[in-house]
């Protein structure tokens, strides 16, 4: 379970934050329902923008401003934006200010701090990602469906920034160093993560990549370069029941 994996405290308020780009909304609902399960407040939100969710007996969606009573219940899933975009069926995020005064109603906060336009890649932005500064963790998701594929606007978000920032040519064929350049790179998937947070990178859609072994050996091999990462997960699904592999990495 991801909840596990992240070590996350049941007895700490935490902030997680998700940025990157490849499966963090999926992610972000699977670790609030993990932690509902464990009998947590969990609040999910964004700071900037995500899809108005399918209903679900799981949470519960309010916008501002809430009830005068609002009080979230023990096991429970509260999603709160400030408006619903109608038109683009878009929940529009909190600032940090609204997630402040929100805090101590909640065991946990999961945020997505950053938007991808549903491309498996992406390269940050001017003011990406929007991470709320008391995050404790921050999960940089990478989706491995890019593999083998063009550095063009199908496959990455900002692929020119991509391509000029990490050095390649636009078109170029997407290969796992890419990845690890993207990782460590200052302005790239790590980008603007408060200097005392863990940071934890997932390698998302390992299904719909053959090569398992290959990937883990390269981050294994390139572990050295991965300072201040404290671990790199591989995720995949198999039958829709989601799993985890560990690199080996340890930024520790």
């Amino acid at each position: 379970m991801l909840s596990e994996l992240l070590q996350i405290s049941e007895n700490i308020p935490q902030i997680v934050s998700l940025i990157g780009a490849g499966g963090k909304t999926s992610i972000m609902f699977e670790l609030a329902k993990e932690l509902k399960q464990k009998n947590q407040r969990v609040l999910v939100t964004t700071t900037t923008k995500i899809y108005y969710p399918e209903p679900d007996i799981s949470w519960a969606t309010h916008f501002l401003p809430l009830p005068q009573n609002f009080s979230p219940k023990a096991g429970s899933i509260t999603i709160i934006g400030k408006y619903l975009d109608e038109k683009a069926n878009k929940i529009i995020g909190l600032d940090f200010k609204e997630i402040k005064r929100l805090s101590p109603q909640f065991d946990t906060i999961i945020i997505e701090a950053d938007g991808s336009k549903q491309k498996a890649l992406k390269f940050p932005g001017t003011g990406e990602p929007v991470i709320h500064p008391d995050s404790n963790i921050i999960i940089g998701i990478i989706g491995l469906s890019c593999l083998g594929k063009a550095i063009n606007s199908d496959n990455v978000h900002r692929h020119h920034l991509f391509a000029e920032s990490l050095g390649y040519s636009e078109k170029q064929i997407i290969q796992l160093d890419m990845l690890i350049d993207l990782i460590n790179h200052p302005l790239g998937l790590f980008k603007n993560t408060p200097i005392n947070s863990r940071k934890i990178c997932i390698l998302n859609q390992l299904d719909q990549q053959p090569e398992i072994s290959i990937i883990k050996n390269k981050i294994k091999d390139n572990h050295h370069l991965l300072s201040g990462i404290e671990e790199i997960y591989l995720s995949g699904k198999n039958q829709q029941h989601r799993y985890w592999l560990k690199t080996l990495h340890s930024g520790q």
